[in-house]
């Protein structure tokens, strides 16, 4: 007899569907081997993010990636601009891994949380480089960053960030046009029943995001932040930093934000 399949579930991706035991091993090994890194490990915060004395995402993905030295954790919380950010970040990186003798920063890769990918976007850029350095980012991953803008500055825009990120700003299409000249390889992640970004905003206009549904209450209820404690997102995100065989891939669009 035929096997008999259930109804397809819209709210999982199939490029995203990891078992329980699987993430379970893929962590277990990670945490098992050291990570030799190719290069440092830069987490950039979201909009407003207070600082955090445990480093936040970057404590939590510390564990798969076991002996990882060279990393840094920036946050921005009183600047009230991207371009204000992007010349922080530029500064602590060149500060904390210094590269003389060049226009660009050391060569690092980024983890950035909502807004931080579009700082790092910035940062990394051509038009940015012509009166600042210019981070070298070899690999970005960004975490429900609006690339597409955010649904809530659409309502809300307390500040010149906010308002940069409102869907269709001037800023948001600077961005996406110089991105077909980047170098940077670009990873994004997203989660379902995300009121603030929304999920098919958080990939630049003509790429996919990697995307999950939320698996419990806070998940559900506070999506954009919840996606920093994904442990399935961060594990995907450290299997990459290590050049190993990640969890997911690339696939259709978000079936819904």
């Amino acid at each position: 007899m035929a096997h008999q399949t259930g109804p397809v579930n819209p709210l999982v991706n199939p490029c995203f569907d990891v078992s329980d035991d699987a993430l379970r091993a893929a962590r277990r090994d990670l945490a098992a081997s050291p990570a030799n890194l190719p290069r440092p490990l830069v987490v950039l915060a979201g909009w407003r993010s207070p600082p955090m004395p445990d480093g936040g995402v970057l404590a939590r993905i510390a564990p798969l990636i076991p002996g990882a030295r060279d990393t840094l954790s920036i946050t921005y919380a009183s600047l009230w601009t991207i371009d204000s950010a992007a010349r922080r970040v530029v500064a602590r990186v060149q500060e904390r891994f210094p590269a003389p003798g060049t226009s660009d920063t050391a060569e690092v890769d980024v983890i950035a949380i909502s807004m931080g990918g579009l700082v790092a976007r910035l940062a990394a850029g051509d038009a940015f480089a012509q009166s600042n350095r210019r981070l070298r980012v070899t690999r970005l991953f960004t975490l429900a960053t609006p690339h597409r803008g955010a649904r809530l500055a659409t309502l809300i825009r307390p500040d010149p960030a906010a308002a940069a990120m409102r869907p269709g700003s001037e800023f948001l299409r600077s961005l996406d046009d110089g991105l077909a000249r980047s170098t940077f390889e670009l990873t994004c992640y997203a989660q379902l029943r995300d009121w603030w970004v929304g999920a098919r905003n958080t990939a630049p206009p003509g790429r996919v995001p990697i995307w999950c549904e939320p698996r419990d209450a806070f998940g559900r209820w506070l999506s954009h932040f919840a996606i920093n404690f994904n442990p399935r997102v961060l594990t995907d995100v450290a299997l990459r930093l290590r050049g190993m065989t990640p969890l997911s891939r690339e696939g259709r669009e978000p079936p819904t934000d």
